[in-house]
């Protein structure tokens, strides 16, 4: 699917629970836009610590492109004078900023900028987390990832689609950034065992 329409000021999301690829597939998306010489930049939240990069992936091919800009900010809006001068706007982790639906439409209707945002679908206990499900009634295109179950690949040897991330450390804490020792993803039947 061709994610570059004749519009440039549009909103597409991608998410997905963890380990899914939402972070190498928004990178994937960004390093077409830096090839065809779009200005392109990558936002992230400060509260992702994973990676001394401006991006935290578990693909280990991926890397960070001479075209795009990164920047870390815990609130959307004191980047705004920096995103204004971007024509494609990528934002990852985006279920830790509090102002993503209006920044996202800030960008898009008075900015004319096409934003792709990268979220969790929802927390561990599978409610809703950040603003990202929000954006749905304003978004041009959805992509739901889904990584593969862990629990019935070690059990069973089977590669059943997984659509939850299950957390397997004991914090209650909503926010745990954290890898493989925090969570896996799980299907249906996997989560509720």
């Amino acid at each position: 699917m061709d994610f570059i329409s004749g519009n440039i000021c549009t909103l597409d999301i991608i998410f997905g629970p963890m380990f899914s690829g939402k972070t190498t597939e928004l990178m994937r998306r960004l390093n077409i836009c830096a090839e065809a010489k779009y200005k392109v930049l990558y936002i992230n939240s400060i509260i992702d610590k994973r990676s001394e990069k401006g991006f935290s992936t578990h693909n280990q091919i991926l890397k960070e492109s001479d075209g795009i800009v990164f920047v870390k900010t815990n609130n959307l809006f004191q980047v705004l004078d920096i995103a204004k001068q971007y024509d494609i706007i990528g934002i990852d982790e985006s279920q830790f900023f509090e102002d993503l639906k209006e920044f996202c439409s800030t960008m898009i209707e008075v900015h004319k900028k096409k934003v792709i945002v990268a979220g969790l679908n929802g927390d561990f206990e599978r409610k809703p987390f950040g603003q990202i499900n929000d954006l749905i009634t304003l978004c041009d295109s959805i992509t739901k990832l889904s990584p593969f179950c862990s629990s019935c690949r070690v059990k069973n040897g089977i590669m059943t689609p997984a659509i939850f991330s299950k957390r397997i450390s004991m914090s209650k804490e909503t926010i745990l950034v954290g890898q493989s020792e925090s969570y896996i993803p799980v299907c249906r039947d996997c989560y509720t065992l």
